[in-house]
This record gives structure tokens, sequence and C-alpha cells, in this order.
């Protein structure tokens, strides 16, 4: 499954058919998590208040999973905020 963002009217973050990402920042939300999903990989990008681009690859084979199962940004938090809980526990 190749896809950016996931949410269908939202192309700030695409996967182009040539295996690209275009990204387009000024089109971002600060701190909205974009995911972009290429060739069984997962980068999620995330611009930041400074409006720099951060962009961050998920390896774990679990997560990745979840994520593709769901590429939205509040499915996203939902996930990662799992994650803190069960760590700080």
């Amino acid at each position: 499954m190749d896809g950016g963002s996931g949410d269908g009217d939202d192309d700030a973050v695409r996967v182009n058919d040539d295996g690209t990402i275009t990204i387009s920042v000024e089109r971002m939300e600060v701190e909205r998590i974009y995911p972009a999903i290429h060739n069984d990989r997962v980068f999620l990008f995330i611009k930041d208040e400074d409006g720099l681009l951060n962009c961050y690859e998920v390896r774990d084979e679990g997560l990745k999973g979840k994520i593709r199962d769901n590429p939205v940004h509040d499915s996203i938090v939902r996930i990662l905020q799992q994650i803190i809980s069960n760590e700080t526990v």
C-alpha cells in the first residue's frame, strides 16, 4: 500500500508513482503527523512550531502495521500515546 496522509483530501505529503515523496511544507499544519507509506517503509513527517520539517522512519514491524491499517493523524497519535504510557508504567 503506497500513500500519503490517508486523509484523501490532504496532499501536503504525497508518494508519487515514480516512488518520490513530494512535501509541500507551506501546506502542512504545525505539529500534525503526515505519514508516507512506500515500498514497505513508513515515514512520519512533522512540521514544528519553528516551521522546520522533521522526518522519522518507523522500523518496528508491529508499529508499521498499525500505521498502515489507519494512516491518519489522530490514529497515529493514539498509537504513539499507547506506546509512551506502556513504557512509563
